[in-house]
């Protein structure tokens, strides 16, 4: 599982947005896609900014845990 966390719940349109994954079961190294509106974005750490957002957009996130015995692992 992962969690994620914006820096400002309350943001103008276009003003920067710094998103953080907080991953449950990760493993040592899992890897994260960033989605918005259901578009694949650039990058895969665990923090992500995102530049340009509207009223409405959706940001989420996708963790694939290489945990040894996860299932399912994303």
């Amino acid at each position: 599982a992962v969690s994620v966390s914006a820096s400002s719940q309350n943001i103008c349109s276009g003003e920067p947005v710094n998103f953080t994954a907080y991953p449950v079961h990760g493993g040592q190294n899992p890897t994260f896609e960033w989605f918005i509106n259901g578009v694949l974005q650039t990058g895969n750490l665990s923090t992500f900014i995102a530049q340009g957002l509207k009223n409405g957009d959706v940001v989420h996130c996708l963790m694939t845990s290489n945990e040894i015995c996860v299932t399912p692992n994303n």
